[in-house]
């Protein structure tokens, strides 16, 4: 097969020809690098054979290259040529029938992709569901419980008597203030009645004390009286002897004598008597005044410390009315505190309100997916959604804006439930 000169430099620049060409040429020169060197019969001998052998395979291989690239070579300008000779209405047809199939195949990679999403949204969105179920209902059992605690706190406060805004509760208060006040006033009057009779013991135990000494009086003057009535007695017997010695004219006085002294051992032993007695007494009164003073240092001591007592006792009941308005203030402000937790706790509602739309939506858009309807406007699927907001918090970020904090008056101050 002849190939024109056109044809023949179409197959040189495809690569035909150089391949067929350059081989024969490399082999060549690496068959002529001994040739160099010193050569001899057999190096020429061997380069005289690669020689032939190149020749050979250009005249047997070279064809049949030309053959097969000038076919393809063939087809092509046969392929010009019938575009050239084809109208250019039908060519842009078949240009517009290419970019329709490039079309289609973009569109079905489209609905392959969008398969797979929708599949992807149906395996993956019942799950969520799932999930903001799950965490709806153990977020509300949790808090439900918590709230309840919290409550009962609450009222076992307002039982103790630690609200400031129940009216029975502060009164309660008050009373026991005020039955603590009673008790101190009544202890006030025990002390001085305790001091009181520490004082009349002092008192008794004096006047005992003036009485031992009363009786030492009376010893000496039994004393006095027992020393008279001996020397009445000597001067008795001094005036018998002195009327024994006058005879008959001192008869009358012998008597006198006589009588005086009868009269003063009468008055001897009635002294005797006096100091006997005295001497009792005094003994007695003296025991009775040990005693009494041991008594009195018994009773004032035990008087000493009971007063002690009753003035702890006060000192307790005032520390335990400044403790008992303490701890009802410390009370009040747990509770109060308490409060403010459950008032904190709301959250869960506002959690599970928020949820509950969350999981109407994700059930909405798994319904649309499942049952193949058209897809919503956006627009429209946003003004459904915004139909069932109940709280502030959820048209802000339904909006995209920002909550207020409560110190900019978007908290609770009471408990309520929603």
């Amino acid at each position: 097969m002849r190939l024109s000169k056109r044809s023949w430099k179409q197959q040189y620049q495809n690569g035909g020809i150089k391949l067929a060409v350059l081989l024969p040429l490399l082999v060549l020169f690496f068959a002529a690098l001994p040739l160099f060197s010193r050569a001899g019969p057999l190096q020429f001998l061997s380069f005289l054979g690669v020689i032939i052998s190149a020749i050979a395979w250009k005249k047997w291989q070279a064809p049949s290259i030309i053959e097969e690239d000038g076919a393809a070579t063939v087809t092509q300008l046969k392929e010009q040529t019938i575009v050239q000779a084809v109208p250019a209405d039908i060519v842009e047809t078949a240009t517009a029938t290419d970019i329709d199939r490039e079309q289609v195949s973009e569109v079905r990679s489209f609905e392959s992709e969008l398969d797979n999403r929708t599949d992807f949204y149906k395996a993956v969105l019942p799950i969520w569901q799932n999930h903001v179920v799950s965490v709806k209902e153990k977020t509300e059992t949790a808090v439900t419980q918590l709230i309840e605690s919290f409550s009962s706190l609450v009222k076992q406060f307002d039982d103790a008597g630690f609200s400031s805004q129940s009216g029975g509760s502060t009164a309660q208060h008050k009373s026991t203030l005020d039955l603590l006040d009673l008790c101190r006033n009544d202890l006030k009057p025990l002390i001085e009645q305790l001091e009181r009779m520490i004082d009349n013991k002092s008192e008794m135990i004096e006047a005992i004390g003036g009485l031992a000494a009363s009786t030492a009086d009376l010893k000496d003057m039994a004393h006095s009286v027992s020393s008279i009535a001996a020397q009445t007695n000597l001067l008795a017997i001094n005036a018998s002897i002195e009327a024994a010695r006058a005879g008959v004219h001192g008869r009358g006085f012998a008597v006198v004598a006589g009588e005086v002294r009868r009269l003063s051992l009468i008055s001897a032993e009635t002294g005797n008597t006096i100091t006997n007695r005295v001497t009792e007494i005094t003994s007695v009164v003296k025991e009775t005044l040990k005693a009494a003073q041991k008594a009195n240092a018994n009773d004032r001591a035990m008087l000493l410390k009971s007063g002690n007592v009753v003035r702890d006792v006060l000192g307790h009941v005032q520390d335990l009315g400044a403790s008992a308005e303490t701890m009802r203030q410390q009370g009040e402000v747990i509770r109060n505190d308490v409060e403010n937790l459950i008032v904190t706790l709301q959250y869960q509602d506002r959690v599970s309100q928020m949820l509950a739309v969350l999981d109407r939506d994700i059930g909405k858009l798994i319904s649309t997916y499942q049952d193949n309807l058209a897809f919503p406007d956006k627009d429209q699927w946003m003004k459904d959604l915004e139909t069932y907001y109940t709280m502030d918090d959820q048209l802000f970020n339904h909006a995209n804006i920002k909550a207020p904090s409560k110190d900019e008056g978007g908290g609770e101050t009471e408990i309520t439930f929603f």
